[in-house]
C-alpha cells in the first residue's frame, strides 16, 4: 500500500513541477489585474506545495509519505464536500413556504392585477410560452390567489380560449372553474377551448378532467341552443368529440334546430382526411361509437 501511495506522490510532484516549471519559463499574459493577481497566488500556492511534498516524501519517514498523499487528496474532499455546505447552508437558512423574513407573505397584490398580467403574457406570447406559464407559478408560489370578480370574465377564459393547455392546467390546479362562463354571452369556458387554434384537445381534456360538464349547453342569440358535443362536431374537432363522450355527453342530444352528431359525420365523411386536430382514424373510430 505504502508503495502504491509513494508512487501516486512522485506523480503529484511531476505534475505538479511540470506546471511550475512552464509557468516560470512562459509566464501568461493578459487579463485584468485581478486575474493577474489570482494567477499569482496560485503560482505560489503551487510551489508551496512542490516544495512540501518533496520534503515529506524524501524524509525517512512513513508518516510523512502518507501525510504528502493527504494533501494530495485535499483538494478533492474540498469540491465534493462544496455542494454539500451550499445545500446546509440553504437548508439552514430556509423560510416557510410564501413567506418572507417578517412572516407576511411574498405576494401581497390584493387586486391580482400582477398574475392578471403574467396569465395575459403567457397566454398571448410566442416566445418561450413555457418560460412565461413558469412565472404565472412563481406568482402563486408566492401567495397569488384567484379572486372571482363578477365584473370581469374569468382569468380561465383567454387562456382556454387560445388553447394554452399548460396554462389552463395550471388555473385549474389553482382554484379556477372549469364550468365559469363568458360575462357576456355566457358561453362555457369548455366551448371556448373546442374551438382554440393553439392545443385544443389537450386544453379540453385539462378541463374535463377538473369537472368541466361534458354536456354543457349553449344558446348563441338569435340561434338555436347546441350541446358541447355538437359544437366539437360543427368545428370539425372528432377527436374532441371521442373525449367528450368518455367522459359521458349524451351522444342523443339534438336540441331543436341544432344537427345532431350523426349528421354532421355524415356530411364530413366524404372529405375528411384528416386534419391537425384530429386524423381519420378519430373520425372512423367516432363514427362506429354513435353507431
Amino acid at each position: 500500500m505504502l508503495k502504491i501511495i509513494t508512487i501516486i506522490n512522485w506523480i503529484a510532484i511531476g505534475v505538479l513541477a511540470v506546471l511550475v516549471g512552464a509557468e516560470t519559463l512562459f509566464p501568461a499574459k493578459g487579463g485584468d489585474a485581478a486575474g493577474r493577481g489570482m494567477g499569482m497566488a496560485i503560482y505560489y500556492l503551487a510551489i508551496i506545495a512542490l516544495i512540501a511534498l518533496l520534503i515529506l516524501n524524501l524524509l525517512p519517514y512513513n508518516w510523512t509519505k502518507y501525510t504528502a498523499f493527504g494533501l494530495i487528496l485535499l483538494p478533492f474532499v474540498f469540491i465534493k464536500l462544496d455542494p454539500v455546505w451550499i445545500a446546509v447552508k440553504q437548508w439552514s437558512s430556509r423560510r416557510p413556504e410564501g413567506l418572507n423574513a417578517d412572516g407576511t407573505p411574498w405576494f401581497q397584490d390584493k387586486n391580482n392585477g400582477l398574475l392578471e398580467f403574467a396569465v395575459g403574457e403567457a397566454t398571448y406570447t410566442t416566445y418561450k410560452p413555457d418560460e412565461k406559464v413558469a412565472c404565472v407559478r412563481l406568482l402563486f408560489d408566492a401567495g397569488a390567489r384567484i379572486t372571482p370578480d363578477s365584473q370581469e370574465n374569468s382569468i380561465l377564459v383567454s387562456p382556454a380560449t387560445t388553447g394554452r393547455a399548460q396554462l389552463v392546467k395550471l388555473l385549474l390546479e389553482h382554484g379556477a372553474d372549469p364550468n365559469t362562463r363568458d360575462i357576456y354571452y355566457r358561453k362555457p369556458v369548455l366551448f371556448e377551448a373546442i374551438a382554440s387554434y393553439q392545443q385544443p384537445n389537450e386544453t379540453v381534456q385539462v378541463l374535463l378532467d377538473a369537472g368541466a360538464d361534458p354536456n354543457a349547453i349553449y344558446t348563441e342569440p338569435g340561434n338555436p341552443p347546441f350541446s358541447a358535443l355538437q359544437h366539437a362536431a360543427a368545428n370539425g374537432r372528432w377527436y374532441i368529440c371521442l373525449l367528450l363522450l368518455e367522459k359521458g355527453a349524451d351522444r342523443h342530444a339534438s336540441n331543436s334546430g341544432a344537427k345532431a352528431l350523426h349528421s354532421l359525420l355524415d356530411e364530413a365523411d366524404p372529405y375528411f382526411r384528416g386534419d391537425g386536430y384530429s386524423t381519420r382514424a378519430d373520425f372512423d373510430q367516432l363514427k362506429k361509437a354513435v353507431e
